[in-house]
């Protein structure tokens, strides 16, 4: 669901991962957390796409571009090759939060694609 309507929105180019802060503990672009993580994207000045990837299965809730009163939630699964890929589109400053079934531990990167 996020990934369509970042699609729909039209978003093209992604975040700068050095531009994203995230509440729990992060190495590089690697963000390690237990429970949830809270993810705060800077206004990109326009459309951009947010993408996360993480070898495990990963939740993400993020709220709708552009003036849309939406916050939408989506369960991101690993594909065939084995990798789970969040692309959000953001248009301003937002908080995203991520969160991994089971309240195991998980880590995500913010990636450049």
């Amino acid at each position: 669901v996020v990934e369509r309507l970042g699609r729909l929105a039209g978003a093209s180019t992604s975040v700068d991962p050095a531009t994203v802060q995230a509440d729990c503990d992060r190495t590089g672009d690697v963000l390690s957390f237990v429970g949830g993580c809270a993810v705060r994207v800077a206004d990109p000045g326009e459309l951009r796409t947010l993408v996360l990837r993480s070898g495990r299965p990963f939740v993400v809730r993020a709220p709708a571009p552009r003036d849309a009163d939406l916050t939408v939630r989506s369960e991101v699964e690993p594909d065939d090759g084995g990798e789970a890929v969040a692309r959000i589109a953001v248009d301003r400053a937002v908080t995203v939060l991520l969160s991994c079934p089971g309240g195991v531990g998980c880590t995500v990167t913010v990636a450049a694609d």
